[in-house]
């Protein structure tokens, strides 16, 4: 049985190529990659009831357990493995 493609094994493997959505289900929308770099550059304009925030800490790619032990004071942010994605991207572009 061939071993599932997810994010941390993509970004491992140096694939430029993140994860096909047929195969893992795994590829970001375009608001989902716009909020993880909302996430990244501005995490105070985050707002957590939005689903793409929902669908990034899902995948693990964002950590919210901050702002639900304290939502005024805590921020979002990102994951190892949402940094390593966005690292990514930087080096493609």
């Amino acid at each position: 049985m061939p071993r599932a493609i997810t994010f941390e094994n993509a970004i491992d493997a140096g694939s430029n190529r993140i994860a096909d959505d047929q195969e893992t289900g795994t590829m970001l929308s375009p608001h989902e990659f716009s909020m993880l770099l909302r996430v990244a550059r501005a995490p105070d304009s985050v707002d957590p009831s939005n689903p793409a925030f929902a669908v990034l800490v899902e995948k693990r790619l964002v950590d919210d357990t901050q702002m639900r032990m304290n939502a005024v004071a805590a921020r979002p942010a990102l994951t190892p493995v949402g940094q390593m994605l966005l690292a990514r991207f930087d080096e493609a572009a």
